[in-house]
């Protein structure tokens, strides 16, 4: 499936359950949201997102604990979903994705260029996924919003099950 689609079969099932979604953002730097946005319509459930590089701002704005992110590291499935449950208590949303991880160009400390934790919520479920991607920086951040965009549709699928 590529990029139009994702964004198509998100746009359609949002619309269906009539849910709301937002984005938090650290190496995708705004593909996600760019993602949702670009099917005609999102405005009708895409409230908006942050991008947040800064560790600072995963805690100021989407209330990341510090102690998470010393703990676990900024790039790990506890960060991700708490900035995907941040934004979406922020932005008062059903849904939120959220991206965390090296885009490169190289490595950050023992983190590998294109290592990427995921996350989607919807409701009350929470899931994560860790995805390595090859490539240069354009091509982690695009892949890794792709991927990120179809979390939540599988997610949104399953609640339909």
């Amino acid at each position: 499936m590529d990029r139009k689609e994702t964004s198509r079969q998100l746009h359609d099932l949002l619309l269906q359950k009539g849910y709301s979604v937002a984005t938090a953002e650290s190496c995708t730097a705004g593909n996600v949201s760019a993602l949702i946005a670009a099917t005609p319509g999102s405005s009708e459930y895409f409230r908006g997102g942050v991008v947040a590089y800064d560790a600072r701002v995963k805690s100021s704005v989407l209330g990341v604990s510090m102690d998470v992110i010393t703990e676990k590291g900024v790039v790990s499935s506890e960060v991700a979903q708490a900035m995907a449950q941040g934004v979406a208590r922020l932005l008062n949303t059903d849904c939120a994705i959220a991206t965390t991880g090296v885009a490169g160009p190289g490595d950050q400390g023992e983190v590998k260029q294109g290592t990427v934790w995921t996350a989607a919520v919807c409701k009350q479920k929470t899931v994560s996924r860790l995805i390595h991607i090859n490539g240069d920086r354009d091509a982690v951040m695009a892949e890794a919003a792709d991927f990120a965009a179809k979390l939540l549709v599988e997610l949104l699928e399953q609640a339909a099950e």
